[in-house]
């Protein structure tokens, strides 16, 4: 009969030696000593950690080194990052900004762009200032407008496609005192120039 049969001999049984308790030798060896087997657990920690640390972390480092030249590309405005595609339309806005002699263009423009839907203006003012640091020219020009909704509609979607730089700031609606259907707005818009 041998050891597994009788449950009696232990480690030491199947080895053919002696008894030593029912453990390995190495478990006994550890057992009398319990230095070595925390020595042990702790080598096997360490080597887990540098595993990990040689892995995963370094794995990260590579991730953050992209992220890090990314965000400085961006940062220095070059093509690809956000401030550099920024930069480059700002640029494209300067280029197309036309000169102050452009203000009479934009009027002009405003009034064909009534009368093409049936609008008329019948008085208008317009004030000129400087956008600091840019050094751009900035004129604000308002106007009353009266007329029924769609042409009015019309209007407002014409002058923001105009060919000149124009964004409107303001529009102020009232009740027409002229006909009935119609409404009256006083429009502020703003045209920008080099």
């Amino acid at each position: 009969m041998n050891a597994w049969q009788t449950g009696k001999a232990g480690w030491a049984g199947l080895r053919g030696g002696r008894t030593g308790g029912g453990l390995p030798p190495w478990a006994t060896a550890l057992s009398r000593r319990p230095y070595a087997f925390a020595a042990i657990v702790l080598l096997c920690i360490l080597a887990a950690n540098a595993l990990l640390t040689f892995t995963v972390i370094n794995g990260q480092a590579d991730e953050i080194r992209l992220l890090e030249e990314k965000a400085f590309s961006s940062r220095r405005g070059e093509p690809g990052g956000a401030a550099g595609k920024t930069i480059m339309d700002i640029e494209t806005f300067e280029k197309r900004l036309p000169d102050d002699r452009g203000l009479i263009k934009v009027v002009d423009g405003v009034f064909s762009v009534a009368r093409k839907n049936g609008l008329d203006i019948p008085a208008g003012d317009y004030s000129p200032s400087t956008v600091t640091r840019t050094g751009i020219s900035r004129y604000t020009i308002s106007f009353p407008v009266e007329g029924r909704y769609r042409e009015i509609k019309k209007f407002i979607y014409d002058l923001e496609t105009m060919p000149q730089a124009v964004v409107i700031e303001e529009i102020a609606f009232s009740r027409s005192r002229v006909k009935r259907g119609t409404i009256g707005l006083t429009i502020r818009l703003s045209a920008y120039f080099r």
